[in-house]
């Protein structure tokens, strides 16, 4: 993840509106253990890492690293409900609760998404009965 951000600061990137590959969590990675406080510390610390590497490197940064990390959580918190993973949605969540960054527009997100994953669940419950 910090490599991504590091290359991005030194060459052009740009985002295509696909997937290009699969989200896999492995049982051993930091991701799947389940240990949310460690991997949201570690996650916040790749941006800041990153923001030090352009520091070093004179590059200026559109936005103050503590924030950038508070905006990758709010769209990590849709990602995660995008994904189906309402658990990890709500370690987000949490996360941006404890920060006092959790704002109406996440609520609505968040409360949204879960109803949708109901549907869903709903929804193939009825179709395999």
């Amino acid at each position: 993840y910090e490599c991504w951000l590091r290359v991005t600061m030194l060459f052009p990137v740009s985002c295509l509106d696909e997937p290009l590959a699969l989200r896999r969590v492995h049982p051993a990675s930091l991701t799947g253990t389940g240990n949310a406080p460690r991997f949201l510390e570690a996650e916040a610390e790749c941006f800041r890492r990153a923001a030090r590497f352009a520091a070093g490197e004179g590059i200026p940064l559109p936005s103050p690293v503590e924030e950038r990390i508070l905006v990758n959580r709010k769209r990590r918190l849709r990602d995660y409900l995008a994904y189906g993973d309402a658990a990890g949605a709500g370690v987000y969540r949490d996360a941006l609760v404890e920060a006092g960054a959790y704002d109406a527009a996440d609520r609505v997100a968040y409360v949204r998404g879960r109803a949708l994953l109901a549907l869903r669940s709903a929804l193939r419950g009825r179709s395999s009965s």
